[in-house]
């Protein structure tokens, strides 16, 4: 009985190696070989724009899931600022779609993902022929090493997709209680004047 089993494995294995093995559930990477530097005007401080553009092309066309990315995008700022702007989705062709898209901001090593942890996505499954975007805000950020990350997948049965990232970054505006002691340091100062000249007309 034993030999019977053993004969019954040994065929099911030799089986299952001849079997041709399917690539339905292996999702395709397409992601950039290595970080692309941003483009940045001037000297990526404040008032200077920001941003990124790729069109991914689809190379996985043998089952339904798709081609999938990870791109990181490098860029240095010279001063503390605030980074806001809009992450396009470009849907506007039939055979031209992304889906699942999604940014995130971190450190320049990755050591550190910048609030919101999360990222910023476009709707999901964003609807075919339209352009969408989804507005992104970074706050506070000292001057540095970043780097975007943005994900994404183009479904199968479309040729390609395209994402931007476009932005501007802006000064850090001083908290208000800076501008309160700023006030009150005015006040004393004109209240001082004040006294000096009382003092000498006396």
């Amino acid at each position: 009985m034993k030999t019977r089993q053993r004969w019954v494995a040994v065929v099911a294995v030799i089986i299952l190696s001849v079997l041709p093995v399917s690539g339905a559930w292996a999702v395709v990477d397409n992601s950039l070989a290595a970080p692309e530097a941003a483009l940045c005007t001037g000297s990526c401080g404040v008032g200077s724009s920001i941003g990124i553009t790729r069109q991914i092309t689809q190379i996985n066309t043998g089952d339904n899931t798709g081609t999938s990315f990870t791109d990181f995008w490098t860029f240095t700022t010279s001063e503390a600022g605030n980074i806001t702007g809009f992450l396009f989705a470009n849907n506007t062709l039939n055979s031209f779609r992304l889906i699942d898209l999604n940014v995130i901001l971190q450190s320049g090593d990755g050591s550190i993902t910048f609030d919101p942890t999360t990222g910023y996505g476009v709707p999901n499954p964003p609807p075919v022929n339209s352009v969408l975007q989804a507005a992104l805000v970074f706050a506070n950020l000292a001057a540095g090493d970043y780097r975007f990350v943005v994900t994404g997948l183009v479904p199968d049965s479309h040729d390609a997709g395209q994402y931007q990232l476009q932005g501007t970054i802006s000064e850090v505006p001083l908290p208000m209680a800076v501008w309160l002691f700023l006030s009150a340091l005015a006040g004393l100062g004109g209240f001082a004047g004040i006294r000096r000249r009382l003092a000498n007309s006396a």
